[in-house]
Formats: C-alpha cells, structure tokens, sequence
C-alpha cells in the first residue's frame, strides 16, 4: 500500500524519519535494503535518518550510560552502526543530495528536491537523544552556503525525536534548535519515534516563530499496550498532511 502510494505520487518522494528496525537485526536491515532498493530503482528520492531501535542497544525509555556498557553491547552497538552506514549509502548518494556531514554528522544530510531543502539530522545518539551543537553548526554553515536556494525554497528539519515533550508546544527540549529554526525560517519540523501521528503549529520557544510539526505514525505496532497511528502520511506543502490508515 505504502509502495503503491510512492510510486503513485508526482513528487516521487518519501521521508522515513525511522525506526527502520524493530531491534537493529541483521535480516531486519535485509528487508530494510530490499524496501529502499525498490524505491530508489523506480527514481523515488529518499529522506532518512536513523532511530534509537536501529542503532542503540536499549530501548523503551532506558538510557545507555558509559559505565554500564560492555564490550559486548559496544560490539553490538558498531555492528548495527555499520549495517546503518551501508543501508544508507545508496541514499546518500542521490543527486539532490548537495552536502553530507562527517564523522558524528556522518548520517546528517542537505538534500534539494523541487522547492524544497531537507535536513536531515541525527538524533539517536550513544548516550543522548538530541541533536549536538556541532551538528546544528554544521546545518547552519551548510544552509548559509546556499542564500538564494533558502530563499527560494521552503527548509524542513528531519530528525528522529521530537522538539516538544508528548503534545506539549509550550516547553522546548533542545533549545539550541531556536535560533536555527527562526534565522532560517524553517517551515516543518519532521519526526518520529512516537509512533503517533501528529500535527500542527508549535511555536519555538520566545522567539515569536512558529514551526509546523508533523509526528509520523508508524507501520508497525511497537507496543500492544497503548493505541498508536499506523499508517503513513500524505503531504502536499503547504496542505495539512493526510493520514492514510493501514
């Protein structure tokens, strides 16, 4: 259905702000490969970045911290960080990709399509779930390479965890994100994680300037305990996004 839906789409494109795997297993990034090798020979543009069940060794709110980790979980952790490294190769490779970060921003990635600039940003990291100052640094220097594709274009931010706390758009987690957001007028605010589907203007901090955040929902049922969307999204900017239930 979701294929069906892609490859039916004049835009040809598809933003998976992941998780892409359930527990970051071997055969899981098989299928993963086979889903984004599919897309990408029919000429879709992928958007991704990488989630906590993809490249961490914990999950379900628990945190990894240095002290508790093992050369066993460090050797699952470079396994899965590996697997991440080559299921994204071929989409970093595409042409509309126009910078791709480095080291800690390895997964970090600018990528033009139409009137669009797309952002991608990883936030599943070891020990924190939030973007680093060095990544958003690196966003801004990317972006202000670019002044007249910023100005013609409407800017989008792709991360893995959400800005606000549950539906609360009054407290900001990441802060450092508010002068970004605001200084490049950055139109939408993509995520996942939630496995809920959300949308809506959320203001950024005091700076006055208002975001639309949209959370995805999720193909999959994580957790048989409480309701969540699954399905995908349709979105038309700047139309309100549709929610195509599965």
């Amino acid at each position: 259905m979701l294929k069906r839906a892609v490859f039916d789409d004049p835009d040809r494109l598809l933003i998976l702000a992941s998780d892409l795997t359930a527990s970051g297993a071997e055969q899981e990034f098989r299928w993963a490969r086979q889903f984004l090798d599919t897309l990408l020979e029919r000429q879709v543009r992928v958007i991704v970045t990488p989630g906590n069940h993809d490249l961490h060794t914990t999950f379900g709110g628990k945190k990894e911290h240095p002290e508790q980790t093992s050369a066993r979980d460090e050797g699952k952790r470079q396994r899965r960080l590996e697997r991440m490294r080559r299921l994204c190769e071929p989409v970093f490779q595409q042409q509309e990709v126009i910078a791709h970060g480095a080291k800690d921003a390895e997964f970090d990635t600018l990528t033009h399509i139409g009137t669009h600039l797309f952002i991608t940003l990883r936030s599943a990291h070891r020990f924190e779930d939030q973007v680093s100052l060095p990544q958003i640094a690196w966003a801004a220097a990317e972006l202000s390479k670019q002044p007249q594709l910023v100005q013609q274009s409407s800017v989008h931010v792709v991360t893995h965890h959400a800005l606000w706390p549950g539906r609360n758009p009054r407290m900001l987690v990441q802060p450092q994100f508010e002068a970004f957001l605001a200084r490049f007028r950055v139109h939408a605010f993509i995520h996942g994680h939630n496995h809920d589907y959300l949308s809506g203007s959320y203001p950024v901090g005091s700076s006055g300037y208002s975001v639309w955040r949209i959370s995805l929902p999720t193909l999959q049922q994580h957790n048989p305990s409480r309701e969540q969307s699954r399905g995908f999204l349709r979105w038309f900017p700047p139309v309100i996004p549709e929610f195509i239930r599965v």
